[in-house]
């Protein structure tokens, strides 16, 4: 390269165009400035080049790392479709499944449920029936007719007591023995009899006073007579058969004094007696 002007160490070819001539010695050739244009593009181009090479090195590590989560990605985009080609497919076969269950449920609802439901119905019907005949017959109905409806009923059980009462006197007629079973008697006001009633004729005369007494005032059974004198255990025996007489049973309590070794006298003992 020849240069009509020299050019001093250290100093660029690319400054002469910055700096400001000296003189119009200074001054370099067309051809000069030519070939320092050249070489500025070309240092343009290889710094270019250069940066190019980093970002591209720096793009494979960058690829070379994250390689293995695209990897990753793209199996999970896999599944992800596999997923929902399965569900596609599940849709499609419970579609029939829920129209068939609908429909089956409308059978059953016309069917069983819809029978159970008419039978409750009727029957919530019948009850607000009654309960409202009820209401109108108390509302229409005088109140002497109710007080003679509730006497009535009192009646109606004290017949229902008589009767029973009745039937178990014949049948207790029958006893022979100490250990046949006593037909048990109504209380007056219950269609049940007393908790101390004995079912045996052996198990009243084993009776307390004290329970030969609850008898007697639960069955209103009265006894006139003078006990001045008397014994109590005369007078026991003598409650007692005014409750076998009220039941209806033939059989007595015979009190059997005997004097044992101390002298005193051995407990009641039971015979077959006819009514007297």
């Amino acid at each position: 390269m020849s240069c009509a002007t020299q050019l001093s160490p250290g100093t660029k070819p690319e400054d002469i165009f910055t700096k400001p001539a000296q003189s119009k010695t200074d001054m370099v050739s067309p051809e000069s400035q030519a070939h320092a244009q050249l070489l500025h593009q070309t240092r343009q181009m290889v710094e270019a080049i250069r940066r190019t090479c980093d970002i591209l090195e720096k793009s494979t590590n960058f690829a070379a790392a994250a390689g293995p989560a695209i990897k990753v990605n793209e199996e999970l985009r896999k599944l992800q479709r596999s997923l929902q080609e399965q569900k596609e497919v599940y849709e499609a076969q419970l579609q029939p499944l829920e129209e068939k269950l609908f429909s089956q449920l409308q059978e059953a609802i016309r069917g069983d449920l819809h029978d159970r439901a008419l039978r409750l119905v009727k029957k919530r019907v019948r009850e607000e029936i009654v309960n409202s005949i009820n209401k109108e017959l108390h509302l229409q109905i005088p109140r002497e007719l109710h007080d003679q409806t509730a006497k009535h009923q009192s009646q109606m059980l004290e017949v229902s007591i008589s009767i029973h009462n009745s039937e178990a006197r014949s049948k207790n007629t029958t006893i022979r023995t100490a250990n046949e079973h006593i037909h048990q008697l109504w209380l007056p006001s219950v269609k049940k009899a007393h908790s101390k009633f004995p079912p045996t004729v052996r198990a009243l005369a084993e009776k307390s006073a004290e329970d030969v007494d609850l008898l007697l005032g639960a069955y209103n059974i009265n006894i006139h007579h003078h006990s001045t004198g008397k014994e109590p255990s005369a007078e026991l025996t003598e409650k007692m058969n005014h409750f076998l007489n009220f039941i209806g049973v033939r059989l007595r309590v015979v009190p059997t004094p005997s004097t044992g070794k101390e002298g005193k006298k051995s407990s009641s003992t039971l015979v077959i007696s006819a009514c007297q």
